[in-house]
């Protein structure tokens, strides 16, 4: 019977968080090749926005409350992503998701950086022992690019991560490159490099194994399986 995995997206506002969802549901469909009823991919299937489906989430472009979506079945596990408000605001929402999970993923705009509504989402996910997956988005843009290459927002994210307490375990945290845009996402950073500097953001032009499902396979390896509790069947338990 696959896993259920809990994966809590913490966002920084406006960083195409739901833009990566979507991309990684069309790549995970993709590669297990899935065909709906009517026989076209199922990667072909409009997926837009999924996560930020309410009219004033749409118009202003934030989170205000939890969704829940999942991949089935991929690598024989089920990947249940939960999707938190990014601000303090939500804290009772927040609290509540984050109880549920088993590891988080916080989406950083490589060009601005961690923003100051991440601070207490990030904070909740450390305190309740999680061990959060670093996901750098927009490195295709140069200004996302040249504050990686600088050193500045890997810089601010250790800040954040010291100055709220974070353990040595939550310090060696994972940093993954991602263009949600252009649907790629990579560890090495010189891959990235190359990606962004040389076929201009285009991961077509890569040799790289780079699609969204390169995510997928890190949120398997480096969260835990969950802990459960297993009833054996009353009916067959002896009197």
């Amino acid at each position: 019977m696959p896993c259920a995995f809990l994966t809590d997206w913490i966002p920084c506002c406006h960083k195409k968080k739901t833009t990566l969802v979507d991309q990684l549901l069309r790549a995970a469909a993709t590669k297990q090749s899935i065909t709906n009823s009517s026989g076209s991919s199922a990667a072909n299937i409009t997926t837009e926005r999924l996560l930020d489906c309410g009219d004033l989430e749409k118009e202003r472009g934030i989170t205000i409350t939890s969704k829940v979506t999942r991949i089935d079945n991929y690598r024989d596990t089920i990947i249940n992503i939960v999707d938190t408000p990014g601000h303090a605001d939500f804290c009772g929402e927040v609290d509540r998701i984050l109880s549920l999970v088993d590891g988080v993923c916080l989406v950083v705009d490589a060009a601005e950086g961690p923003m100051v509504q991440t601070k207490y989402v990030l904070s909740r996910a450390l305190s309740m022992n999680l061990k959060p997956i670093v996901v750098l988005n927009k490195v295709d843009r140069m200004d996302g690019w040249a504050r990686i290459e600088s050193g500045e927002t890997e810089s601010q994210l250790l800040d954040l991560f010291d100055s709220l307490g974070a353990n040595d375990q939550q310090m060696d945290y994972l940093t993954l490159y991602c263009s949600a845009r252009d649907g790629w996402v990579t560890e090495d950073v010189d891959v990235a490099s190359t990606v962004v500097n040389t076929t201009g953001g285009d991961p077509r032009d890569s040799h790289a194994s780079i699609d969204m499902t390169v995510l997928l396979d890190h949120v398997l390896d480096a969260i835990p399986e969950p802990t459960v509790d297993v009833y054996a069947d009353i009916d067959n338990e002896d009197d």
